[in-house]
């Protein structure tokens, strides 16, 4: 897409507003600027005057991926206004429109559908996407979208608690921005990490990254990424009890997100969370009430984040004691909830039904309903298991028993994190069932079932070393043989270690006496912290090596393993050429897998069961090519003191497979056409030919053509040779291929240097998917074993094991690999400079003078030329004013910009 200087460096700054007000103020707009101008509208969040600005574009005449990327604002702005069904339409129309003819436009339209189901819809139609989306970015080389998936998996992880594999994405998403960056993609980024940071709990890590995300907003001018990072503030502050605080960045949220946008459900949700702690019906009144506004305008109501707020409102309705309809609400959105597998979402949703049916009087389902949540809870949060005690507080308070102990641990747990803002939920609890809301560490009842509650939570909180140290205080408070010795001279200080927390350890230290029943008592609270961190840690595993969806097969073609369509459908050729005879050329780059793919013809034939011999051409010297190829007999020259049959003969009945048959001598050239013509060979010193049964197939990563031209190979001998061509191409053509490759070279080089339990971490994969390989599948397995060889059995090999090459790649694609824009052409390297430049300076011209529209001193200012310089230029290339073509360099179906911050606007070579 052509964008003008100005334009280009207002985006590429990250002034996306003034870019915007830019287009706006200009006289004429050609349509790719009209395109731009809405995509920088959506952006900015003018979410409705962006839609409105695409379906009168798309009333027009539009080239296919002009259209296809239409399609997808248009998509992206209904979706974002809450018709769900109409923004998932659109954007499945549009990546189906590109999906065959702009893999870079379509991977960047499946990355924005993606994020759109996760927020819109849920996870499981997101997942059905997710695997397409990871293998088109990375075969198209979509960096942009790369990062988007990386993104959308890391939210993914983050709503299902696995929060260690979601930092991670986050982490890897603003490495590959590293060379290349993104305004827009970098406050995704932070956004998610700030989300992350709020579900650990760690709320100073959350406000530094919501503050760092309203930055980059800001300079971006998006509205959507203003008010996200202002509602993150709004619920840090909120639940850190900075209730005043809270306020008017709530107001601030509200006001600079777009009003159909599903995001100020959130928003709505935090105020409400405010209006139960500091029981503000009014308040209340109106964040409730302006919510349902929001949702009564949605096509489908219930996106995530109105989950959240309907989470709150079911809480103010259990405040009011309206447990009806508390209980009647909790239900309808559990059913949603379902398809979003959020478990804190989940888990907590079901522990209000439970409350809201019990405070309702019907108390028998009530407690079948709590039994179902406790042993099916998921999500050990501090909020959630403080949720689930606080629920067992209200349910036990008629006996008597243990109430105040769970509004105990709940306060103490959410006081140790900081979530001062959320305790309030539990005083207010104790009042309302008629008990004490003063809390302490301990002691908690001393009997069996206080014990036994304790190690449960201490099992609970392996993951949280200072509330695990809680529990450890506990017990120790909770045993007789403890009390006593408590006080007593001869007592020494025993420390346990717990666990690191923000950068020290956790100890609990304990005044024991060297009698044998303290040595137990000491081991045995050793053994239960022991346990508790090796469940977390166990847990922790589970979530590193856990995968969202199924890894695909890929099944071993005859001995190659394929995946491309490109290289699925030369197996399948291969097997239909398998039963004849005729000759089979096979040309690529040198280490493309030509010689496996010679051995396809071999193994799918009737020959099969005989001999296949791989021979390379250039092996020998050229004056015993001969020789080598068609034998001699004793005698035949000075130094035959043996006969050789030669490879030719040692082949029959079999396949020959020549390779670098372009390096055959013109000598020997005849004698080899003559053997492909009649399957006679003359072996030096015989008196007559010899008939040989044998399939020849042959190689080459030459221009035979060239060759040919040069005088240098026999024009009759490639028409022979011809045939049939099979063209393997380079391994960055099908970057597919890659991880079922790596895989299969891991398992072999595994094997040969018995190591075992070795993989690859995700982020290692795709420095080898972006890699360039120019001594393709060779260099790939050389790579991949010398990794082996260094590394140790059960290793986890990350990018720091790479090769130098293959690490300071920084995962760029080179200009070969890249779809053109139509602001690129490529000059070739086999001419005359003085050719180049004219072409180079000719296309420049035109093009400044087509981008000002024929305006001479705009076009000689963008040239940096004077007015005179560029007539002279343009007398001496025969460049008239009305000329508007850009000689071939224009792409006639010109791609509207990939990202309005990623312009494609360089030349280049190759």
């Amino acid at each position: 897409m052509i964008i003008d200087s100005h334009t280009k460096s207002l985006i590429e700054a990250g002034e996306l507003r003034k870019a915007a007000e830019w287009l706006h103020a200009r006289a004429e707009l050609s349509q790719n600027d009209r395109i731009l101008r809405a995509e920088l509208e959506l952006q900015l969040g003018d979410i409705q005057v962006a839609l409105e600005s695409t379906e009168a574009i798309l009333r027009e005449h539009l080239e296919t991926s002009a259209r296809a990327y239409c399609l997808g604002i248009a998509g992206r702005a209904l979706g974002r206004m809450g018709n769900v069904p109409a923004g998932t339409a659109k954007l499945r129309n549009a990546i189906e429109l590109v999906a065959a003819r702009n893999p870079a436009l379509a991977a960047q339209l499946l990355a924005e559908l993606v994020g759109a189901l996760i927020s819109w819809v849920g996870i499981e139609p997101a997942l059905t996407e997710l695997p397409r989306l990871r293998r088109v970015s990375l075969a198209s080389g979509n960096l942009r979208a790369l990062v988007q998936f990386h993104i959308a998996q890391g939210r993914i992880y983050a709503m299902r608690g696995w929060l260690s594999r979601a930092e991670n994405e986050g982490r890897f998403a603003a490495d590959l921005l590293i060379a290349s960056p993104d305004l827009v993609l970098s406050t995704r980024i932070k956004q998610l990490q700030s989300n992350i940071s709020i579900k650990t709990p760690d709320m100073e890590s959350a406000r530094v990254r919501a503050e760092e995300c309203l930055t980059l907003a800001k300079r971006c001018g998006a509205r959507i990424g203003i008010g996200a990072a202002l509602g993150n503030l709004a619920h840090i502050a909120a639940v850190t009890g900075k209730f005043d605080e809270a306020r008017p960045l709530i107001a601030d949220a509200l006001e600079a997100l777009p009003q159909r946008n599903t995001l100020r459900a959130s928003v709505f949700a935090t105020g409400v969370e405010i209006a139960l702690a500091t029981n503000d019906a009014d308040f209340a009144a109106s964040m409730i009430g302006d919510c349902r506004a929001l949702l009564d305008t949605h096509a489908q109501q219930y996106a995530y984040n109105e989950l959240f707020f309907e989470l709150q409102r079911v809480r103010w309705l259990v405040h009011c004691a309206q447990y009806m309809d508390a209980f009647a609400s909790a239900t309808e959105a559990l059913r949603a909830i379902h398809g979003l597998a959020d478990p804190s979402l989940l888990d907590r949703m079901r522990l209000l039904q439970v409350e809201a049916q019990w405070l309702n009087g019907d108390s028998d389902e009530a407690l079948k309903l709590f039994r179902n949540a406790c042993f099916s809870i998921t999500d050990t949060s501090v909020e959630t298991l403080a949720e689930l005690n606080r629920v067992a507080a209200v349910l036990t308070a008629p006996t008597g028993q243990y109430a105040h102990d769970y509004l105990s641990r709940a306060w103490n747990a959410l006081t140790e994190v900081g979530l001062f803002g959320s305790r309030v939920a539990i005083t207010q609890t104790a009042r309302r069932l008629g008990i004490s809301d003063t809390f302490t560490s301990g002691p908690f009842a001393k009997d069996s079932s206080a014990t036994i509650h304790t190690v449960a939570a201490a099992l609970d909180w392996g993951g949280h070393p200072p509330l695990l140290a809680l529990e450890i205080k506990r017990l120790l408070e909770l045993t007789p043989a403890n009390a006593a010795v408590a006080g007593q001279a001869s007592a020494t200080p025993h420390p346990l270690e717990v666990g690191p927390f923000r950068g020290s350890q956790v100890v609990v230290e304990a005044m024991l006496q060297p009698g044998a029943e303290q040595t137990m008592l000491w081991r045995s609270i050793d053994q239960v912290s022991r346990g508790a961190r090796a469940i977390a840690d166990q847990r922790l595993s589970i979530e590193e090596q856990i995968s969202l969806w199924p890894e695909e097969s890929w099944p071993d073609q005859l001995g190659m393993v394929v995946a491309s369509e490109e290289m699925v459908g030369l197996v399948n050729t291969a097997r239909r050429l398998a039963p004849s005879t005729i000759p089979v050329l096979i040309t690529g780059e040198t280490g493309t897998g030509k010689e496996l793919l010679a051995k396809v013809l071999h193994d799918a034939s009737h020959r099969k069961d005989k001999q296949f011999i791989p021979f390379n051409c250039s092996s020998v010297g050229k004056d015993l090519l001969d020789a080598q190829l068609f034998g001699y007999r004793r005698g035949a020259f000075t130094g035959a003191n043996e006969a050789f049959q030669g490879i030719v003969r040692a082949a029959a009945g079999g396949t020959l497979f020549l390779d670098e048959i372009g390096e055959v001598s013109l000598e020997a050239q005849p004698k080899l056409l003559r053997f492909l013509e009649s399957g006679d060979i003359h072996p030096l010193g015989e008196a007559k030919p010899i008939h040989v049964d044998v399939r020849v197939v042959a190689a080459t990563n030459a221009d035979l053509e060239q060759m040919v031209a040069e005088g240098r190979f026999r024009e009759d001998l490639l028409y022979r040779l011809n045939v049939v061509r099979l063209q393997v191409p380079p391994l960055r053509k099908r970057r597919e291929e890659i991880p079922p490759l790596t895989q299969h070279f891991l398992e072999r080089a595994s094997r040969e240097s018995h190591k075992t339990g070795m993989r690859l971490a995700d982020t290692t994969m795709e420095y080898l998917i972006l890699y360039s390989w120019p001594g393709n599948v060779r260099q790939l397995a050389n790579e991949i074993r010398r990794m082996v060889a260094l590394a140790e059995s059960g290793a986890v090999l990350m990018p720091e094991h790479l090769s130098n090459e293959i690490a300071s790649s920084r995962r760029t694609i080179p200009v070969s690999d890249r779809f053109l824009a139509p602001t690129e052409f490529v000059v070739r390297m086999d001419q005359p400079m003085s050719a180049a430049m004219e072409h180079l300076e000719r296309s420049m011209i035109q093009y400044a003078l087509k981008l000002t529209q024929h305006r001479m001193e705009d076009a000689a200012q963008l040239l940096g030329l004077s007015r005179k310089g560029l007539y002279l230029k343009r007398q001496r290339l025969g460049i008239d004013e009305t000329s508007n073509t850009t000689d071939g360099s224009e792409a006639s179906d010109p791609a509207p910009p990939d990202a309005p911050l990623a312009p494609a606007t360089r030349s280049s070579s190759g």
